[in-house]
């Protein structure tokens, strides 16, 4: 009898406790400290919550989440839902590793973040969870190349390194699907290139980005491209060195293209 009232005692601890957790849980507090914390890391962006509400299993869910850049007019993310919890790897093996979730641009996106024991520095993995991304929604990347693009996005990318993304470490591997790429200037008479599917490979390490191979398949031009962006701390002002064929059967045509200049100036030429 005594063991069954030192169980109910328990029983009824830890209910109220999880009732007054969730129920008594400081959102708007929490809030305020993530968006601070926040600035003071990365002073050049300001983040935006619309709530904070802890999960179950325990987990912090953020919803209506935007990132924004003085630079750009658009928002570098606008995500419907940012879920972060404990990640069970970092449970077992002891180290702090945080399982993300993210709801954005109709598409979902799943990863951790880990931290290196001792340091600041992190390391990042994301990968798409079987959801794909409208790229076309994502109008921050449009202003920054200067040209509308649209498709739906999946693939994987790793990372190692630190909060300045250029000194660290990764690779990618990604497929863009039925889309289309705006051109600054006609070429051939197209002023866009629409798209079955854009498939690239690359790397990252010391300070370059190494395309391995992207390859583009459409009616109208089939390609491929390979070679090393040169990375600054300003991304648009990174130098191009890639070369690629490109085939253009309407025109029945194989060429030569070389693509140099930087990401916000590209300047191609073809033989």
């Amino acid at each position: 009898m005594k063991k069954k009232r030192i169980v109910a005692y328990v029983a009824y601890t830890v209910l109220i406790t999880i009732v007054f957790l969730y129920g008594l849980f400081p959102s708007k507090v929490l809030e305020r400290h993530i968006m601070s914390t926040f600035t003071k890391r990365i002073p050049d962006m300001a983040l935006s919550i619309g709530t904070v509400t802890l999960g179950f299993p325990p987990a912090l869910d953020m919803a209506s989440v935007s990132l924004r850049s003085p630079r750009y007019p658009e928002s570098p993310l606008k995500a419907d839902r940012i879920t972060v919890s404990p990640s069970i790897k970092g449970i077992l093996t002891g180290t702090t590793v945080l399982s993300v979730r993210t709801l954005a641009y109709d598409g979902g996106i799943q990863g951790e973040i880990g931290f290196k024991n001792g340091s600041e520095e992190s390391f990042m993995k994301i990968h798409a969870d079987g959801e794909k991304i409208n790229v076309g929604k994502c109008l921050y990347l449009a202003s920054m190349i200067h040209r509308s693009i649209t498709g739906t996005m999946k693939g994987n990318v790793t990372y190692d390194g630190t909060d300045e993304v250029i000194k660290g470490s990764g690779s990618a591997d990604l497929l863009l699907e039925n889309g289309s790429v705006q051109l600054l200037n006609n070429i051939f008479g197209f002023d866009k290139i629409d798209f079955d599917t854009i498939k690239a490979t690359m790397t990252l390490k010391d300070r370059i980005l190494k395309i391995n191979q992207a390859e583009l398949v459409g009616q109208q031009l089939r390609g491929t491209l390979s070679g090393n962006i040169y990375l600054t701390p300003d991304i648009m002002k990174s130098r191009l060195n890639l070369t690629g064929k490109a085939e253009l059967p309407a025109l029945g045509k194989a060429l030569t293209v070389i693509l140099r200049g930087t990401l916000d100036n590209p300047t191609p030429s073809v033989r």
